[in-house]
C-alpha cells in the first residue's frame, strides 16, 4: 500500500492539536471516499503517522468508530492516545511542521 505523506502530515497535525482517535478515522475515512477496508486502512495510517507497531494499532479496529463494541470513543482515546504522544519525539518537528501544514 503507497502511503500518502501528505495525508500522514495532516493526521500528526491533527494529533499535536489534541483530535481524538475518531476524529483522525473520520479524516481517514474522507481521505479513503468509501468504508471498505476502512480498517486495515486505518491501522496502516497510525502505524505510519505515529511509528507504532501494529500490535498497538489494533484495538482501533474494534473501537466505535469503526463499527466496533469493543472501545467507546473515550476508552480508545484512553488507549491510543498515550501511545501517540510516547512516540510524538520520533514524528513531531515542532512549529515549522505545523506551518507547513498551514499552507497545505
Amino acid at each position: 500500500m503507497q502511503l500518502n505523506q501528505q495525508f500522514l502530515h495532516r493526521l500528526r497535525v491533527m494529533a499535536s492539536r489534541g483530535a481524538g482517535v475518531r476524529a483522525m478515522v473520520d479524516e481517514i475515512r474522507t481521505e479513503l471516499g468509501t468504508n471498505d477496508g476502512l480498517a486495515l486502512v486505518a491501522d496502516w495510517y497510525f502505524k505510519n503517522a505515529f511509528l507504532l507497531r501494529l500490535g498497538e494499532v489494533r484495538d482501533i479496529e474494534g473501537s466505535s468508530c469503526l463499527g466496533g463494541l469493543a472501545y467507546s470513543d473515550e476508552e480508545i482515546d484512553r488507549l491510543m492516545l498515550p501511545r501517540i504522544e510516547n512516540t510524538r519525539h520520533l514524528w513531531w518537528e515542532g512549529p515549522e511542521e505545523m506551518n507547513s501544514m498551514n499552507r497545505i
